[in-house]
């Protein structure tokens, strides 16, 4: 992010823990921050906020990037699938990946794109402790 002089905010606005196992946490959260870092451009904004209520805690990863597709959205997570012409390199396996981490903590993934920054809105919902 700093050698594309994106700007990355994370806010949390209160206490809160999730149910889940750390290692594959930290996959998942690994895998959409590396998504969006590689895909937004130089100078994007990367935003991750993390809400509690409901029993539930909620990871929003937003960007300012380029978005995707609605043909693309929907081929989004097959293994090595990757958007033609986005002049990345990568196996096409991060999202895949990250689905997978999340299906193994009973977290629910939710795809669309970001009304405030104009790229990718991805939420994680998790249950809480």
């Amino acid at each position: 992010a700093r050698a594309k002089q994106q700007h990355f905010a994370v806010e949390v606005p209160e206490a809160c823990r999730a149910r889940g196992e750390a290692t594959l946490l930290a996959v998942l959260v690994r895998n959409l921050l590396d998504n969006a870092i590689r895909y937004s451009p130089p100078g994007a904004r990367i935003e991750l906020t993390v809400l509690a209520g409901d029993g539930r805690v909620q990871l929003h990863f937003e960007d300012s990037g380029p978005g995707m597709a609605d043909t693309d959205l929907a081929r989004l997570g097959e293994r090595f699938f990757r958007v033609v012409g986005s002049g990345e390199s990568g196996s096409g396996l991060g999202w895949s990946i990250a689905r997978r981490a999340a299906a193994a903590q009973g977290a629910v993934l939710q795809l669309r794109r970001s009304e405030r920054l104009g790229g990718l809105h991805i939420v994680v919902s998790l249950a809480s402790v």
